[in-house]
């Protein structure tokens, strides 16, 4: 899951695994046994994930920014030979997949996450949500559907 919230970047991996790790220790006391302990730490990884990668952005964002006034304008981008076309092309399939899964409600994507890019089973999952695995394997195809259409310019 940290691969995937922070594509690839092991460094970020790495701190975010120790964050993962301090609030696990602190909140191990919380876990009531409603769930198994899998789900109790896929939960709480998820969430500090989230949390370290909104306080990541904004790190990337001010060190930019200062970047850019120092710069006058020009940063790191500028040093760099891109073919505009294919710059254009990826961008493009970046911004309409961003806007597919914006459209999803946040289970929606939660789900086609976990299933895809996390490759986790059904099973798994459906402990995630609490739910039985053929409600799951519905979701998920209804989901898929729905972010074809999305992607197929349908509404």
């Amino acid at each position: 899951m940290l691969s995937a919230m922070f594509r690839g970047n092991v460094p970020d991996i790495q701190d975010a695994e120790q964050e993962v790790f301090a609030a696990l220790y602190a909140s191990i006391g919380r876990f009531r046994f409603d769930s198994s302990l899998a789900t109790f730490v896929y939960r709480l990884s998820r969430n500090t994930a989230i949390d370290s990668l909104r306080q990541k952005t904004r790190e990337r964002r001010r060190i930019l920014a200062v970047g850019r006034a120092a710069a006058g304008g020009h940063g790191p981008a500028a040093d760099r030979v891109v073919d505009p076309d294919e710059e254009l092309a990826r961008g493009e399939r970046r911004r309409r997949v961003g806007d597919a899964l914006g459209r999803l409600s946040a289970d929606e994507r939660l789900l086609v996450l976990m299933k895809d890019c996390e490759e986790m089973g059904c099973a798994e999952i459906a402990a995630f949500f609490r739910l039985p695995e053929g409600t799951v394997k519905s979701r998920l195809h209804r989901t898929r559907e729905k972010l074809a259409r999305f992607l197929g310019g349908e509404n």
